[in-house]
C-alpha cells in the first residue's frame, strides 16, 4: 500500500463501513478500490448503491472482480479488475476495463502510450472463450451452497458473514476451538481439497487479515476453511464433504472433553 493510502474498515458482516467510506470522500477526490466478492468469505459488495456516492464527490471507483467476472453483473465502475482463470481461462491474464481513458496516466510505449508491449494474443483470446461460455449455474450453485451451510451448522459449526450477502462460488465456515491446520490435513486424506484461507493462499497458515479486519474471534479463525464451489461441483461433493465434516466436528468434540 502505498503513501497516502488509508484503508476503509467493515463491519462483523464483512461490508464496507459506509460511514468511513464518506469520510474518505469528504477529504476530497481520490481512487476507492474495492472488492466486488471478497476472495475469503464471499462477501458482496453493494456497490449499485456505493457507486453514486463515489461519482458525485469526484471520485473514482476501482472495482475489483476477479471473483465475480461472469458470475456477477458487473458494477457501474470507473475502472474493472478481472483475471482469467478465476472463471476457467488460462492463469496469467487479465484485464482492466476504463471507462474513461483520459482518468489514466499514459505511459506506455506503444497504442498512445496505454501499452507497454507486446501482449498475450492467445492467453487473451482463451480468456475471452473462457468468459463467453459462462460455465457457473449460479442458481444451482446457491442451492448446494445451501446445502453446505445447513450441513456444517447442524454439527456445530459457523457461516461466516451468514447474514450477508455472499457468492455462491464460495463457502466460509469455521469449525471454533478446532485448527484448520489439522483438518486440511485430514480433509486432504479423505480427497477433499479445501483452504484455510483464499485460494491463493492454499496451504499457507498465516492468519486471514480479511478475517482479523471483520473482528472475527480468535478460536473462530482458527478453524477457519475456504470451500470453492466450481462448474463441476455436484451434490455428492457436498455430501461427501459434510460426511467429512461431521466426522472431524466428532474428534474436535472427543478431544475437547
Amino acid at each position: 500500500m502505498g503513501p497516502g493510502a488509508r484503508v476503509i474498515p467493515v463491519g462483523h458482516d464483512g461490508l464496507i463501513d459506509e460511514h468511513a467510506l464518506d469520510a474518505v470522500l469528504a477529504d476530497g477526490p481520490a481512487l476507492i478500490a474495492i472488492q466486488q466478492v471478497n476472495n475469503e468469505t464471499g462477501v458482496i459488495q453493494p456497490l449499485d448503491r456505493i457507486a453514486p456516492k463515489i461519482r458525485k464527490a469526484g471520485s473514482l471507483l476501482l472495482a475489483d472482480c476477479a471473483q465475480s467476472a461472469g458470475k456477477l453483473v458487473l458494477p457501474d465502475a470507473d475502472f474493472i479488475a478481472a483475471c482469467g482463470h478465476k472463471l476457467g481461462g488460462p492463469p496469467g491474464i487479465g484485464v482492466l476495463l476504463v471507462k474513461d481513458l483520459a482518468t489514466l496516466e499514459a505511459v506506455g510505449g506503444q497504442e498512445q502510450g496505454y501499452r507497454r508491449g507486446t501482449q498475450d494474443a492467445p492467453a487473451a483470446a482463451a480468456f475471452a472463450a473462457a468468459l463467453a461460455a459462462r460455465p457457473y449455474q449460479m442458481e444451482r450453485l446457491a442451492v448446494l451452497r445451501r446445502r453446505l451451510d445447513e450441513g456444517v451448522d447442524d454439527q456445530g459449526g459457523i457461516i461466516i458473514a451468514k447474514d450477508a450477502p455472499r457468492i455462491p462460488t464460495i463457502g466460509a465456515i469455521s469449525l471454533p476451538g478446532a485448527s484448520n491446520a489439522s483438518m486440511l490435513v485430514q480433509f486432504d486424506l479423505a480427497g477433499i481439497a479445501v483452504s484455510a484461507g483464499s485460494a491463493c493462499s492454499s496451504g499457507k497458515m498465516k492468519k486471514s487479515e480479511v478475517l482479523a479486519a471483520m473482528g472475527v474471534r480468535q478460536e473462530v479463525a482458527d478453524g477457519f476453511l475456504r470451500i470453492s464451489f466450481g462448474p463441476s461441483t455436484s451434490e455428492a461433493d457436498i455430501d461427501a464433504f459434510l460426511g467429512e465434516w461431521q466426522r472431524v466436528a466428532g474428534r474436535a468434540s472427543a478431544r475437547a472433553a
